[in-house]
């Protein structure tokens, strides 16, 4: 087997081998790294799952315009009481819920003082068209009181091309321009209203606090190493084999006789001898005509 592997090619294939068994393993350890920090951020979204609720009128301006305030307090779930601005709402694109795409409602809840703070109050499914919902549900009249999971803002460009008062990230900074009043940076994920209003969008799930696919994916590439390791050990065997089988063969050509092994051919007979004839006698009647 070490002759065979000194030979170039198998050098190069082992080579090969050995590069992709340290892919896999490296993948594997990549996907195990994602898990555990999955897990430390489910972590740190249950504690603010738990908390108690943050009290939106008891926050400065200062604090509520932080763009860190949102980022700190993601999941933290705050109470808001307010009047809904319908006139002022937005959708929000290439939403889905389940298995199915449509749109999030934006409306901004107005509180008696400071400033308004954007919620999703859920999800509506898409329209005969892409141009929009066929309908975006109207909120509840009056005064609310909201709960709302904290969510930070989605700088990015405003593109263009799409209808007016659509939007495909929440940018509360860049959709605060062309409202009369000022937006806290970032936004609430609808939990509660109250009163609720009979034809509210759908409300959007919670988070996963799952560890996701990363260890089925970690197992897999071990799978993938030790596929990498058995094909390389059947062909290094198929080799040996293949090897042997050849030096056997050479080993039986070389014998004298044709490699037969046992010489079973009679022996040459010399020239002029061969087997003895029997006399003929003829008839006494035949030897008188002679």
């Amino acid at each position: 087997m070490l002759a065979i592997l000194r030979q170039g090619r198998w050098i190069g294939f082992t080579l090969l081998t050995l590069f992709f068994i340290a892919l896999f393993a490296r993948l594997a350890i990549w996907q195990m790294d994602r898990r555990q920090q999955r897990l430390a951020a489910n972590r740190i979204i249950s504690a603010q799952l738990d908390a108690k609720p943050l009290q939106y009128a008891a926050l400065d301006q200062a604090t509520a315009a932080d763009p860190r305030f949102a980022s700190a307090h993601q999941w933290r779930s705050i109470s808001v009481t307010g009047t809904w601005d319908a006139a002022h709402q937005f959708v929000w694109r290439n939403q889905a819920l389940g298995n199915n795409w449509g749109y999030d409602v934006l409306t901004p809840l107005l509180p008696a003082s400071g400033p308004a703070i954007l919620i999703d109050r859920g999800w509506i499914p898409a329209g005969q068209t892409s141009a929009g919902p066929n309908s975006v549900p109207a909120p509840a009249s009056g005064t609310v009181t909201v709960r709302a999971w904290l969510q930070p803002s989605q700088p990015g460009a405003r593109p263009h091309g799409i209808p007016a008062g659509q939007v495909l990230v929440v940018d509360t900074a860049s959709m605060a321009r062309g409202l009369p009043y000022p937006l806290i940076d970032g936004y609430g994920q609808l939990v509660h209203e109250s009163p609720a209003s009979p034809h509210a969008p759908s409300t959007q799930p919670g988070p996963a606090l799952d560890d996701g696919p990363h260890l089925a994916y970690a197992v897999e590439w071990v799978l993938f190493a030790f596929i990498a390791i058995g094909g390389w050990w059947v062909y290094v065997r198929r080799a040996v084999e293949d090897a042997a089988a050849g030096d056997a063969d050479r080993s039986t050509t070389s014998r004298p006789g044709g490699g037969s092994g046992s010489d079973t051919s009679p022996p040459p007979v010399p020239a002029g001898v061969g087997p003895s004839r029997p006399e003929v006698k003829l008839p006494p009647s035949i030897q008188q005509i002679g």
